[in-house]
C-alpha cells in the first residue's frame, strides 16, 4: 500500500491508487466520555368509551452536565431495561435489551395489542389479531455544554366495538443505561 507523507498530510493508497485513509478527512475527536442512567415512570393510554385515548409526549431528559463546549456530536450505544406491564385484553411487547446505537434517533420498543375475535378491536376480524399500539424513542444529543436524551412515547388504547371492556396499553416503568463519547469532527 502506497503511502504520501508530507509536513502536514499523510495519504494511504491501495494498489489501484484509491485513497483509503487521508488526515484532511475530519476525524472524530472524543472530548468527553459520560455514561450512567435515567429512570422513567410508567405511562399509560386507557380508552374508557368506545373510540380510542392517544398519548403523544415528548420529554427531555439532562444526562450530563459540564460536557466540553466544542463538542457537537454523539457516539456511543444505550439499552432500556423495562418492567413489562399488562392488562385485561393488551400486552406490552418488547424490543429486546441488547445495547443500541446512540447517534441517532433509536426506536427502544414497539407495543401492539392481542386480542381474541370476540373481544376484537375496532375495524378487527380474528384474521388481524394484533393492532398497533406506540413506540417510543430515544434520541441523544448535545446542547450547550450538556448531554441530553430526547424521549418521545406515543401510545393508543381503543376500546371494544361492541359493550364496554376498555383497553388499556402501558409503557412500562425502566431504566436507560448510557455509554456515550461527546465529540466533534475536526
Amino acid at each position: 500500500m502506497p503511502i504520501t507523507i508530507t509536513s502536514d498530510r499523510i495519504q494511504l493508497k491501495n494498489s489501484s491508487g484509491t485513497i483509503k485513509f487521508d488526515t484532511n478527512e475530519d476525524l472524530y475527536h472524543a472530548t468527553n466520555f459520560v455514561s450512567g442512567s435515567f429512570s422513567l415512570s410508567a405511562v399509560t393510554a386507557s380508552a374508557t368509551s368506545f373510540g380510542r385515548t392517544n398519548i403523544d409526549q415528548t420529554n427531555t431528559h439532562t444526562l450530563a452536565t459540564g460536557i466540553n463546549s466544542s463538542a457537537t456530536h454523539v457516539l456511543g450505544l444505550y439499552k432500556g431495561s423495562w418492567t413489562v406491564t399488562s392488562s385485561f385484553a393488551g400486552t406490552l411487547a418488547l424490543a429486546n435489551a441488547s445495547w443500541k446505537n446512540a447517534n441517532a434517533t433509536g426506536v427502544d420498543m414497539i407495543f401492539r395489542h392481542l386480542c381474541h375475535h370476540s373481544t376484537a378491536n375496532p375495524g378487527q376480524t380474528s384474521a388481524s389479531p394484533q393492532t398497533f399500539q406506540g413506540f417510543s424513542l430515544y434520541t441523544f444529543y448535545i446542547s450547550g455544554t450538556s448531554l441530553l436524551c430526547k424521549e418521545r412515547i406515543v401510545l393508543q388504547s381503543y376500546t371494544a366495538s361492541t359493550g364496554s371492556t376498555a383497553y388499556t396499553i402501558t409503557r412500562g416503568a425502566g431504566t436507560i443505561d448510557y455509554r456515550i463519547y461527546c465529540g466533534l469532527f475536526t
